[in-house]
């Protein structure tokens, strides 16, 4: 069950990820990300709380590399 919920999860950021690389992320909406991703919005809504949510866990992924390199300079 717990595979399943992070496969679930990851197709979400994937599909977010796809939205915004297309359309910027006013075309990164709940309802969207769920259809592209081939989930119900419902599960999109179980695993973040709402279209923020999911833009900060991107923004976070994306800037993380960045941050170990500032570490290691630092």
């Amino acid at each position: 069950m717990q595979k399943r919920m992070e496969q679930n999860r990851e197709a979400i950021l994937q599909s977010a990820r796809e939205l915004i690389a297309q359309g910027g992320i006013k075309d990164a909406q709940i309802q969207a990300i769920a259809e592209r991703a081939g989930v119900s919005s419902g599960l999109v809504y179980r695993s973040f709380d709402n279209t923020r949510d999911v833009w900060i866990e991107l923004l976070s992924e994306a800037i993380q590399p960045e941050g170990k390199n500032l570490n290691h300079i630092a």
